[in-house]
Order: C-alpha cells, then sequence, then structure tokens
C-alpha cells in the first residue's frame, strides 16, 4: 500500500511577467487535456505501479502551471472532475488542492477556493519588484493584494503558503 504525490502541469503559460521566469513567453494554447491527463494515470495505475509492485490507497493531486488561471476555467473545472472520478474509479483517497499567483479576476480566485474546498497554495511575491504584470511590478501587487485579501476572508480557505528568503522583508496590508 501507498501514498502518491502528482503534480499535474495543466500549462506552460503564466499570466504574469515576472523577472525570474519564462512560462510568459510559452505558448498559452498549450495546455493538458483532460483526456489525456487520465490516459496518463491509467498508464500509471496499469503499467507503472504493477511493475514497482505498489498498490496506491491514498493520493494526493496538486495542479500546477506555469499558471492555473490561465487554464480556461470550464475545462479546468472538467479537468479536475475527471481526475477525481479516475481515483474514485480506482478506490484511491484522493486530496487534491492548487497552486496560484492569483493574478486573475476575484471570481476565478474564489472558483479555485470553492473547486478545491479551500485548499489554495501561492507564493508570496515579495518586495524586490521581480513578479510582474504587464512589466509592472505595482500592477502584480496591487492583483495579488487584491485577491488575497478574497481568499482570507473565506473561512473554508486553508491556505498553503509558500515563503521564499526574498519575501521575509515584505509585510502585505493584506496579511
Amino acid at each position: 500500500m501507498a501514498h502518491l504525490t502528482f503534480n499535474l502541469r495543466v500549462t506552460k503559460f503564466c499570466n504574469a511577467d515576472c523577472d525570474y521566469c519564462s512560462s510568459w513567453q510559452a505558448d498559452a494554447s498549450t495546455k493538458l487535456d483532460p483526456g489525456s491527463a487520465v490516459e496518463y494515470l491509467e498508464f500509471i495505475f496499469s503499467e507503472v505501479l504493477p511493475k514497482l509492485r505498489l498498490e496506491c490507497t491514498s493520493a494526493t493531486v496538486l495542479y500546477v502551471g506555469g499558471e492555473v488561471l490561465a487554464y480556461p476555467a470550464h475545462d479546468f473545472k472538467a479537468l479536475t472532475l475527471l481526475v477525481r472520478r479516475f481515483f474514485d474509479s480506482k478506490n484511491v483517497a484522493l486530496l487534491d488542492g492548487v497552486q496560484s499567483n492569483f493574478i486573475g479576476s476575484q471570481r476565478r480566485v474564489e472558483s479555485l477556493v470553492d473547486l478545491f474546498d479551500g485548499r489554495v497554495g501561492t507564493t508570496d511575491p515579495g518586495q524586490g519588484g521581480l513578479r510582474k504584470v504587464d512589466g509592472s511590478d505595482d500592477r502584480y501587487r496591487r492583483i495579488f493584494d487584491d485577491n488575497f485579501k478574497v481568499i482570507r476572508a473565506n473561512p473554508r480557505a486553508g491556505l498553503i503558503y509558500t515563503l521564499s528568503s526574498g519575501c521575509l522583508l515584505y509585510t502585505s496590508d493584506a496579511a
């Protein structure tokens, strides 16, 4: 019996243009097809796990990008529901969550909280000015802070928060 962790990279594209990352240069149309994700999982369960003599009884799935908010909302929900159905069909206990930069509409951020029952993660943008939207670190900060307030206002959001050394000096009004 084993617990497995899957990171599903739904897109390489990102809606921000941060100095340290090239994801914003990726093709926005390149995305993980929901049907293909299930095919990949089926391959792991039918071919890989038996060869390793492993039986998966529980799993964690983390949806990552690029940026998940750059993935079309309807397709993302369909992907998530298909993956959940897959694990359910295998009688595997599943806990899933999502990593986002929160650069999107408040409605989209709220939909992530709803879809994952609050299991959302982010990384603090810090104060170094490296994270940008349309070349502006102030724009990134404003969008992030507004959406972070949405997360904090939701009683179900059990935020997973990733810190880096660059954010240790930053104190947000939203935090």
